[in-house]
């Protein structure tokens, strides 16, 4: 493991001089929390450019981050990165120095994806053509150079400028992993999770009760990235989610996997009526169940809806766009208020929790029954998805060892009106894997 983790530093190109030479780093003022630990406010000495600086732990895990945000940030549609130090400090908190990955990044003060679409609740094809672009841009990067990022949603896509979706980066790079064709780890979020990755749940879920053999594997690809851009379109197309639980308290209940697993996509006539069959479609190949037949990231990009009003995208017509700073939290979720941090273990995403054998209180409203929305005249268009809670289960590391005590989390959908006081998202379920397997 030593010399795994030795790999890693060096491919992270770590930096040990003090960080507090370059920049001026506010301790007190928190501005968000990463997957792997908490961000703060920084300033660059030289330059004054305002920048954010997530403190990732000194294992294996914050190495890979570091290494592969740092691998991709030279895409415009990436987040920037500034440096990446290696350091021994004391967290406000803390009474221990602990070695950590200091990544400073440059902040986007325009904030989330997330609060853009609640803000704007649905869009029109041609705002959510504008915002798909540079989504699918971004993704392609990653499998471009063979990099998984397995936490794609809203939350993780940040607006360089509040109110303008002209220029969106993509970040938290917390769950990527490169993918060697050995993608086995149940690493999602309940709303944007794709068939393949809750098939390697019930199967490591499985090998963990000794029905099934510890050296049974299934394996998934990067196109489960693909699968969850399908879902951003859908919620940007209409404001809801296609599949979603009735109840915070069961973020994946029995019905909603049962419809996910079966792509399952429903378009209300009364809310998909203006929408063009062309994006329908495109949708419908994005939530493929097949990944075989599903669209990879170049396909979408050169798919005629894509397309549609200006020439199909590629690296070069995003080569000139600025990467400017500003300020907003770049590489991090936003610790407003309404996130909701208290761990709850009677809340874990399980098998059996959710019911498994047939059992479950949750069949008939995981969701609604078409898997998104009523044809009944029922006023359901998403305002009743779940909100959010955080919750933590036994987890299964990709090298087989069991980790206890991680979070497990799931992102709500946009609501379609304001969301009440303290309703916020779900953010990512997460296993931690070695950095160099």
């Amino acid at each position: 493991m030593a010399r795994n983790h030795d790999h890693c530093t060096m491919m992270a190109q770590l930096k040990t001089t003090d960080i507090h030479e370059d920049y001026s780093v506010f301790w007190d003022q928190t501005i968000g929390n990463g997957t792997n630990g908490p961000v703060f406010a920084c300033v660059h000495k030289e330059t004054s450019k305002q920048c954010a600086l997530k403190c990732l732990p000194g294992n294996d895990a914050g190495l890979r981050e570091a290494h592969l945000h740092q691998q991709l940030a030279a895409h415009p549609c990436i987040v920037p990165v500034m440096d990446v130090y290696d350091a021994s400090i004391t967290l406000p908190g803390e009474y221990v120095p602990e070695r950590r990955v200091l990544l400073v990044t440059e902040r986007m003060q325009g904030g989330e994806l997330y609060d853009h679409i609640t803000q704007n609740r649905k869009f029109s094809e041609n705002d959510a053509r504008v915002i798909m672009r540079q989504l699918a841009q971004a993704v392609a990067h990653c499998h471009r150079n063979d990099v998984a990022h397995r936490d794609i949603k809203p939350e993780n896509f940040l607006l360089h400028t509040r109110g303008d979706a002209t220029r969106i980066c993509l970040t938290d790079f917390g769950y990527a992993k490169q993918d060697n064709g050995d993608l086995h780890t149940p690493v999602f979020t309940p709303f944007y999770v794709c068939p393949q990755i809750l098939e390697s749940l019930t199967i490591e879920q499985r090998k963990q009760h000794g029905t099934l053999p510890a050296h049974h594997r299934f394996t998934y690809d990067k196109r489960c990235d693909m699968w969850s851009l399908g879902v951003i379109m859908y919620i940007l197309l209409c404001g809801y989610p296609p599949f979603r639980p009735n109840h915070a308290s069961n973020p994946l209940p029995f019905a909603m996997r049962q419809k996910i697993k079966a792509g399952s996509v429903h378009f209300s006539p009364r809310h998909w009526q203006d929408v063009s069959n062309t994006a329908k479609e495109l949708i419908r190949h994005l939530l493929h169940v097949d990944e075989r037949k599903r669209l990879d990231a170049e396909q979408l990009l050169l798919h005629p809806w894509m397309c549609e009003g200006a020439p199909c995208l590629d690296d070069s017509m995003l080569a000139g766009a600025s990467v400017g700073s500003s300020s907003g939290g770049g590489g991090a979720r936003s610790s407003r208020s309404g996130i909701v941090t208290t761990a709850r273990p009677e809340e874990t995403v399980s098998e059996e929790s959710h019911g498994d054998d047939g059992d479950d209180d949750d069949d008939d409203d995981g969701g609604d029954d078409d898997g998104g929305d009523d044809d009944d005249g029922d006023d359901d268009d998403g305002e009743d998805a779940a909100r959010p809670t955080t919750a933590t289960t036994p987890t299964v590391s990709e090298n087989g060892e069991e980790r206890r005590g991680e979070r497990v989390t799931n992102t709500s959908p946009p609501p379609p009106t304001p969301p009440p006081p303290g309703s916020r998202r779900i953010t990512a379920a997460l296993t931690p894997v070695d950095c160099c397997e």
